[in-house]
């Protein structure tokens, strides 16, 4: 008789012959509600007739070929997930996925993009419900063509700020606009060289009247090369064109919906309507604040009188008599110091910007300046400049940051339905350019020429000259009148 130890080391002397035979089983059972618009049978024939599916649900059943090298072209996409492919009740899978036949995918895609998602959110959707091989791209392909996405997209984003060159000597050039305050306009002019301001109220806000004030102060202190305003009315009047002319001015005027291409005279009226307003609340002379502002250092110890005159002015403050004597000061230092403030400026600016590709002409946009929450397609005419031609054959003149490329189709002129696939765009003539001396050598093909481009048929032709533009920037043309 013998104790049973558990913990014997005694083999057992008793072979088991009963086996048990290794097999594997995979079944795999699906109910896929497939949804209103494609129909369970529609989807399960749609499958049968594809080719491809069949093969691909041939070898789901009897099985894969040992080797990648064994010509399966077309069904080479599903080998790397082979494993995760199932048939049942006459579909195919991917793992929950299901595999849409090719001639249903169009209709699929419409079907996913029916609420007008954006990009991410439809792909989303669709990884989580169907799957064909190249879904991504071609998701991608529709959502990009949607007039409707495209209409309601978000806005560009800003670009690396781009300053205007510091000039090389005191009011060579001048940026001016115009402001209101307590029922009065006022016309401001910043020399861009000193940051002196000089601020002239206005009797009427006519052309003539700017003109009249600019004249006084070129009469002062002399007459500028350069001259950078807005697209205000005032400034793009035929006579305002004519005044720079006749001065040897060079007139430019900012890109529409863009105030920050004038960004020294905005930053200018602000400066200036706040100390106006302060003087007036605390019962001070508006005019001795203006005197005390420009006799204030700005670039180390100097001040805004002293870079345009060479000198300080005198004010009611007590001041050496030694410090009102003419000095000059280094131009070199100055201007290194003027251009390292802007440096910094920059330097904080273009955080957070993104530097955008240039577009070609005939490229097809979305105009997006923030007049309307709803973008208006278009078609670049000119590719330096941007004048954009939208379906209603206007001709708008935009920065590139207003612009998004999209891949949409040519816009149709509401008017007459012809695609606006061709520009025919003559150049805008520049004004007067003091930097090119009447002997200077005029290349051969002359600006007036116009741009040999394929014609087609539109609303409205570009004037050969004097062309005129509203505030917005679109041209303006003289009514058609019928001639009896």
């Amino acid at each position: 008789m013998y104790v049973a130890d558990a913990l014997s080391r005694v083999n057992w002397s008793e072979k088991l012959d009963k086996s048990f035979d290794e097999v594997n089983i995979n079944v795999v059972s699906m109910d896929i509600n497939v949804g209103i618009v494609f129909e369970v049978e529609v989807l399960k024939q749609k499958t049968k007739d594809d080719p491809t599916l069949q093969m691909l649900k041939a070898h789901t059943l009897e099985g894969w070929p040992d080797s990648k090298s064994q010509p399966l072209v077309e069904i080479h996409t599903y080998l790397n997930f082979r494993e995760d492919i199932t048939y049942s009740n006459g579909l195919l899978s991917k793992m929950n996925r299901v595999i849409v036949p090719k001639e249903l995918r169009s209709k699929m895609m419409k079907n996913l993009h029916k609420s007008n998602q954006g990009i991410e959110k439809t792909l989303k959707l669709a990884r989580d419900l169907v799957y064909w091989p190249g879904i991504n791209a071609e998701m991608k392909n529709l959502i990009s063509s949607c007039d409707t996405c495209n209409a309601f997209s978000d806005q560009q984003a800003k670009e690396p700020l781009t300053s205007h060159p510091v000039p090389d000597l005191p009011w060579q050039k001048l940026g001016a606009d115009l402001f209101e305050l307590d029922g009065k306009s006022y016309l401001i002019l910043v020399d861009y060289y000193s940051k002196f301001v000089e601020v002239d109220e206005l009797e009427a806000t006519h052309a003539s009247s700017v003109i009249k004030c600019c004249k006084s102060q070129f009469a002062r202190d002399g007459i500028p090369e350069k001259f950078h305003s807005d697209n205000d009315p005032q400034f793009t009047a035929k006579e305002f064109g004519h005044f720079c002319n006749l001065y040897g001015i060079l007139h430019t005027p900012s890109s529409p919906r863009y105030p920050q291409s004038n960004g020294l005279a905005e930053r200018g009226v602000q400066t200036i309507k706040r100390l106006m307003m302060k003087a007036v609340c605390g019962g001070c002379d508006v005019y001795q604040s203006l005197l005390d502002y420009r006799n204030t250092p700005i670039v180390g110890d100097v001040s805004h009188a002293q870079l345009l005159f060479g000198r300080r002015t005198r004010t009611t403050l007590p001041t050496a008599t030694g410090l009102l004597n003419p000095e000059t000061h280094d131009p070199v230092t100055i201007k290194r110091q003027l251009k390292e403030g802007q440096d910094k400026q920059k330097f904080y600016y273009d955080k957070g910007t993104k530097l955008l590709t240039g577009l070609e002409q005939g490229d097809v946009v979305r105009i997006n300046d923030g007049q309307s929450k709803e973008s208006r397609k278009g078609i670049v005419a000119a590719p330096r400049s941007y004048l954009v031609r939208d379906n209603y054959g206007q001709v708008y003149r935009r920065k590139r940051r207003h612009l998004i490329r999209t891949k949409e189709s040519p816009p149709l002129c509401q008017c007459t339905g012809i695609e606006l696939e061709e520009v025919n765009i003559r150049p805008i003539p520049q004004r007067y350019n003091p930097a090119l001396s009447p002997r200077s050598e005029v290349p051969k093909q002359s600006l007036t020429e116009p741009v040999r481009t394929p014609s087609f048929p539109r609303l409205h032709d570009l004037p050969d000259e004097n062309v005129t533009m509203t505030r917005s920037g679109r041209v303006v043309s003289p009514p058609i009148k019928l001639d009896l």
